[in-house]
Formats: C-alpha cells, sequence, structure tokens
C-alpha cells in the first residue's frame, strides 16, 4: 500500500475541527467554496463544468497533494476521496448503485440589502 498525502476540504472529517464560532474568516471561506464545488451535481451537457475544479486539482497536484477529500453530496455525513493518479489505490470491492432520488433541504436567511 502506498502512502498519500490527500488536502482536505471536508468539513465532516476534518481533524482539527474548530468550533463554531471559531468558523469563519478566509480559511473557512475558502474551504466551504472548495468542498462545495467539488460535491455540487452538474449538468452533463455543459462541457465548462468542470473547468473550476479542473483548474484547481491541477494547483493542488502541482503542490505534492496526490488527491483531496470533500464532502458528499449525497450523503451528509459522508465524504468522497479522488486521487489524481488511480493506480495508488486498489479497490477491495466494486458495487453498482442506482440514485434513485435525492432529497433536497433548502433553509432560507435574509439577505442584507
Amino acid at each position: 500500500m502506498n502512502n498519500v498525502r490527500l488536502i482536505n476540504f471536508s468539513n465532516s472529517v476534518f481533524q482539527n475541527r474548530q468550533k463554531e464560532k471559531e468558523r469563519e474568516g478566509s480559511e473557512f471561506t475558502w474551504r466551504e467554496l472548495i468542498t462545495w464545488m467539488f460535491s455540487s451535481p452538474f449538468d452533463p451537457r455543459d462541457d465548462t463544468a468542470y473547468v473550476p475544479t479542473q483548474y484547481l486539482s491541477e494547483r493542488i497536484k502541482g503542490n505534492g497533494y496526490d488527491g483531496i477529500i470533500y464532502d458528499s453530496a449525497l450523503n451528509p455525513n459522508g465524504y468522497n476521496v479522488t486521487l489524481f493518479n488511480t493506480t495508488l489505490a486498489k479497490p477491495r470491492s466494486r458495487q453498482l448503485a442506482k440514485v434513485q432520488s435525492i432529497k433536497l433541504k433548502p433553509s432560507y436567511h435574509a439577505v442584507k440589502e
């Protein structure tokens, strides 16, 4: 098994998790934005949808990381690991899953003028 260097953008598996009142500032903002970008579904007909995440991935890879960890869009308690080089890991098992529905639970906040 190889050791891999992963950059962690997940809020669910962030090891040095900040207390809720400390979760502000530029680091929190960027972590939230990046995890949202990687976990959000996209329209497969839009051939430019991957451009921002591809750019970030190339920058991260260029800084010596092998992949990223980010929150799952399908499981609020889950996370995903993306490896830039798939030969760094071998699957233990495989399963075919068919997503039949996704429950959206929006929350609304007042916007300051």
